[in-house]
């Protein structure tokens, strides 16, 4: 990858009203749990937690992916009874992919949640957690590219998706902003 460079993208933070969700709720993905988590998952934490949705343009104006960062106590149980960022989800459209799009989204993600650690009196733990389906073998490796651990090398289990996962995690570089 260090003879292509990273593509340029534009962040956008929208909310759940915004067009481009509605857009993006209606892409073809390929794994099914992308849309449970759009229509379940990323509306609860939106509205009831501290959810922020970003999407992603390239130059020509085009939403290529979106990410998702979150404030949470998930596993508030591994950060000393703190609270942590999480991404729930992020994904590049179906069209638009291996073009390194992902890559600058998790960048962009990882940033932000260094953002949300350092704040002044945070709360907020310098852990950044992720999940991965086991058979997500692209992006289990593009997180690992993106310098995240899996927590345990045994995956964890979906109950509601019947399918195996692991938990990855990334300490964020606070001392850098």
């Amino acid at each position: 990858m260090a003879d292509n460079p990273l593509p340029r993208l534009v962040p956008i933070q929208i909310q759940l009203n915004h067009p481009i969700f509605q857009a993006i709720c209606r892409w073809p993905f390929a794994d099914e749990f992308v849309g449970r988590l759009l229509a379940n998952d990323i509306p609860q934490r939106v509205k009831y937690g501290k959810g922020r949705i970003w999407v992603y343009r390239d130059p020509n104006q085009t939403v290529v992916g979106f990410g998702v960062i979150d404030v949470c106590d998930d596993y508030r149980a591994l950060t000393g009874d703190k609270s942590h960022p999480y991404i729930p989800l992020l994904a590049v459209n179906p069209a638009n992919q291996g073009r390194g799009y992902g890559t600058f989204i998790v960048g962009h993600l990882i940033a932000e949640a260094a953002l949300l650690a350092a704040q002044p009196n945070s709360e907020c733990h310098d852990v950044l957690f992720l999940e991965a389906y086991t058979s997500s073998e692209k992006a289990i490796s593009l997180y690992e590219r993106c310098g995240f651990a899996r927590l345990r090398n045994a995956p964890f289990f979906d109950q509601v998706a019947q399918k195996p996962y692991f938990v990855m995690t990334k300490r964020v570089n606070i001392t850098a902003i």
